[in-house]
């Protein structure tokens, strides 16, 4: 079980560092302007249930009203989430953080991420559906749980969540011409030239949405399903390369590189799968060692 410890402790450092990460771009000045408003919360509300969109329009009011102080104090809570997290500092203090952070991931999922878009018929898996939070929220469960959720199973929930990504991919709206921008368009509009070129180039192509839509749910479902009958190192590494590339392509990664002058939140959904798949590593060096 020693790998085992080790996984724990590597997992808690890397939430910590999200949670720290994230904080700090709370802190950027456009969240204490309007557009943290116009441009994060309400776009939230486009097309979601009426009972979600209740719950979104109350928080984005509760924000409007001391916006400053609010922001302030999410900057704050994320930072400290982080910092208990990241210090060799007593289990306890670390148990209470990831305690704290469930109620709060799940706020945030709610207000903050509409849900992921879930339930709006326009969630993808490439720009970030089910939410990055989500998956803060699925690990401090891993991480508090450590009997009942075992560390190597995380990566069949990559395996289940890449399977229903390629479901939510067959919606209609993924068969329309608005669509294949869509898989490239954070990052076709990045300044950094590096970044936006490979999505420029992929805009010239002339190949028709259903292929190109295809070819994005064939990838997610075949993964997906070998992740979740038998995840091996060596699937691990293809599928690592496979979230790089939606990292860099489909999520600018994660808008990040605009700070302190953007309205990034989080680093996006991709570096926490691969994250998830880390077990994988773990586990096989492990056993190599015994072997020895």
């Amino acid at each position: 079980m020693e790998h085992e410890t080790r996984l724990q402790k590597f997992l808690t450092v890397f939430l910590g560092l999200f949670w720290f990460i994230d904080g700090i771009l709370q802190l950027q000045p456009q969240m204490f302007s309007s557009a943290f408003i116009t441009n994060i919360l309400t776009p939230n509300l486009q097309n979601q249930p009426q009972i979600f969109a209740t719950w979104i329009t109350f928080g984005i009011h509760v924000v409007a009203l001391h916006m400053m102080f609010e922001n302030f104090l999410f900057a704050f809570l994320q930072i400290a989430i982080g910092i208990v997290l990241l210090l060799p500092i007593p289990k306890v203090w670390k148990k209470i953080a990831l305690w704290i952070s469930i109620p709060w991931s799940l706020s945030v999922w709610i207000f903050g991420e509409g849900l992921g878009n879930l339930f709006t018929g326009s969630a993808s898996f490439y720009t970030g559906a089910p939410g990055a939070v989500f998956l803060y929220l699925i690990l401090a469960l891993f991480l508090l749980f450590p009997n009942k959720l075992k560390s190597e199973y995380l990566p069949r929930v990559v395996g289940g969540i890449f399977f229903l990504g390629g479901l939510l991919q067959e919606t209609p709206m993924f068969w329309t011409k608005n669509m294949q921008s869509m898989l490239w368009q954070m990052s076709e509009q990045e300044n950094i030239s590096l970044i936006a070129s490979p999505a420029k180039e992929l805009s010239k192509l002339l190949v028709s949405t259903s292929s190109i839509n295809l070819v994005a749910i064939g990838s997610l479902i075949i993964l997906g399903i070998l992740l979740l009958l038998k995840p091996t190192k060596v699937l691990g590494w293809i599928t690592i390369g496979f979230l790089f590339l939606v990292w860099w392509i489909s999520q600018d990664f994660g808008g990040i590189f605009t700070f302190p002058f953007g309205i990034a939140t989080d680093p996006n959904t991709a570096p926490l799968f691969m994250l998830f798949l880390f077990p994988l590593f773990f586990s096989v060096n492990s056993s190599e060692g015994k072997s020895k």
